[in-house]
Formats: structure tokens, C-alpha cells, sequence
């Protein structure tokens, strides 16, 4: 009896350290992958200097306004991310798009991501691109909260603004930032153990879209972004723009006032409620529309990306 109470706990030793070192090796084959895929996908735009650090920014089309996308929370790459609304909108239209810090191919920064920073460093990114401020922002999310603030400050520069499922600033005042930072630090725990890398050839998580943008890119993109993906979920540069969300949104609202400048609100069908909250947006413009597309999700701008780009256009006609 002994005997076998030690062969079993003898046994039980042996398999954790065996899972140890199979866990250990997927950390260094992760780590190892992701310095190399740094090297091997170059910027695609350019860099340019915005408060000490490197910013990533892609430049295309011609024309006014320049439409501006602002990606979500967390999105690895802003190319990837618009890369069907820039090609099509950049037919009629100067495009940009841009990585937040610490994502793509932009420098991590030290500076702190109030939405007042965030608004200054696009103001800074802008200036690189046109004599012409006129501008129609695109916002996916939480990047509402940054394309109201850039309103607030620049009234005059906006044009109109594009709200891709995004919350209300009311909304994001009392949404929780503890949930938020459970899910980046849950996903962080499958980009550093390797597991996401491990899985990510068969399974693309509907959470961050991939599931549909991976599918929908041209062959060549493909890797790019799924490299890009396996390196930037839930990265740790996304934190303190999560732990600022309710600040940034009270400074928001704090500034409130109805805007001449119209609205366009895109929002998915998946959840009645957080539809609902996407029709307090209403109340920040004098000239505002929301449209429900039918078989949607969040990543609105994937999962119904034809709707997207003709309602975006019919927008943007009359705006030169």
C-alpha cells in the first residue's frame, strides 16, 4: 500500500514537471516567434514623432474630408483592423489610419492616456498629412469617447462623425473597468503561455473580431494580421487607456453640449440593451441618424463591411 502511494505521488511530480517544461517551451517558442515577426513585417505607412514616440500611420486616397479611423480597445492593428473601409473609401477621399501606442508598429509611450493626451497626439498625427483640416472621424467603440473630445476642442475641423458600434459616454461613466481588466489580463495569459498561438490556426475568437477579419482579408494580409494578433492580445499597453475609461468619459461629459456637426450611428443587432445605450449619442448632435444593420456584430465594420463603406460614403458626399 505504501508502495503505491508513493508510485502514485512519484507519478503526479513527474507529470507536473513534465507539464512545466512543455509550458516552458511554448513561453520561449512564443517569445522567440514574435521577435522574429517583428523583423519580418516591416511598416507598411510611416512614422512620425508625437510626443517622443514613433507613431505608425497609413496614409491613402486623395481629397476632402480626410476620413480618420480611430480604432477600439485593444486592436492590434489599425491597417488590418479598416483595411477594406480604407481601400474602398480612399477611391473618393484622403484616408488615415494610425496604431495606438504600443500597438502595430507605433513606439510604446510614458505618457498618460487621458482623453485629453489622446486628443492632443491625433491633433499632432493630423498635422502630418494636410493643410486641410476638414475631417470625418470613424470611431469603433471606446474610440467614441476620443472622437467627441477631438469635436469638443476642434469643433470647427469635424465634419461629421461615424460611430461603428460604439458606447455612449454615458455609458462608458459607469461601465466597469474591473471586467474590462479581467478580460485583457485573461487574454494576456493565453498571448504569453503561447496557448492562443497554439490554437489560432483553427479557432479565431469572435471576442476580438478576428474570427471574421481573418477570414475576409485578402491572402496576403492574412499572416500580417494573424502575426499581429498573436503578439497584441491583451497587451499590457492597453491598461491604463481601460483604467481611464470612466475618467475619460466624465471629462466628456463634463463638456457637454449639443453640436451642429451630424452624426451617423452604425450599430449591431446582437444586443437590444447596448443598442439602446447607442441612442444617447442623439443627444450630442443636432443632426443625427442611427441605423441597425441586421446579422451584425460588434466589429461592425466585418461582419456587414459592403453596408458599412456605402452608408460611410453617402455620408462623407456632402461633406467637402
Amino acid at each position: 500500500m505504501r508502495y503505491q502511494k508513493s508510485r502514485k505521488k512519484f507519478t503526479k511530480i513527474v507529470v507536473l514537471l513534465l507539464l512545466i517544461a512543455i509550458e516552458t517551451v511554448i513561453v520561449i517558442w512564443q517569445q522567440g516567434l514574435e521577435k522574429v515577426e517583428e523583423e519580418c513585417y516591416q511598416p507598411v505607412g510611416r512614422l512620425v514623432e508625437v510626443n517622443s514616440h514613433q507613431v505608425h500611420m497609413v496614409e491613402k486616397g486623395k481629397g476632402k474630408p480626410i476620413v480618420v479611423f480611430l480604432t477600439g480597445s485593444g486592436t492590434p492593428c489599425a491597417y488590418t483592423d479598416f483595411y477594406p473601409l480604407q481601400q474602398e473609401l480612399s477611391k473618393s477621399a484622403k484616408t488615415i489610419t494610425f496604431d495606438r501606442p504600443g500597438f502595430g508598429w507605433s513606439e510604446k509611450t510614458q505618457v498618460e492616456r487621458t482623453i485629453d493626451h489622446q486628443v492632443m497626439e491625433l491633433e499632432k498625427i493630423l498635422s502630418y498629412t494636410s493643410k486641410a483640416k476638414s475631417y470625418v472621424l470613424v470611431a469603433h467603440s471606446l474610440a467614441s469617447l476620443e472622437a467627441l473630445r477631438f469635436a469638443q476642442q476642434y469643433p470647427e475641423q469635424v465634419k461629421g462623425i461615424v460611430f461603428l458600434d460604439c458606447g455612449s459616454p454615458e455609458f462608458y461613466k459607469e461601465d466597469s473597468e474591473t471586467k474590462s481588466v479581467a478580460i485583457n489580463r485573461a487574454c494576456a495569459f493565453l498571448r504569453v503561455s503561447g496557448l492562443n498561438r497554439l490554437v489560432s490556426g483553427l479557432v479565431k475568437p469572435s471576442f476580438v473580431g478576428e474570427d471574421i477579419r481573418y477570414k475576409n482579408l485578402p491572402e496576403e494580409l492574412k499572416k500580417l494580421d494573424l502575426s499581429m494578433y498573436n503578439r497584441f492580445l491583451g497587451d499590457p499597453d492597453n491598461l491604463e487607456n481601460i483604467l481611464m475609461m470612466n475618467e475619460n468619459a466624465e471629462t466628456v461629459l463634463s463638456n457637454k453640449k449639443k453640436m451642429d456637426i451630424p452624426f451617423l450611428v452604425l450599430s449591431s443587432d446582437q444586443d437590444t440593451g447596448w443598442t439602446e445605450t447607442q441612442k444617447q449619442l442623439g443627444e450630442w448632435s443636432t443632426n443625427y441618424q442611427q441605423i441597425v444593420l441586421k446579422d451584425s456584430s460588434h466589429y461592425i465594420h466585418w461582419s456587414n463591411t459592403d453596408e458599412v463603406i456605402a452608408l460611410i460614403n453617402d455620408f462623407i458626399k456632402d461633406k467637402h
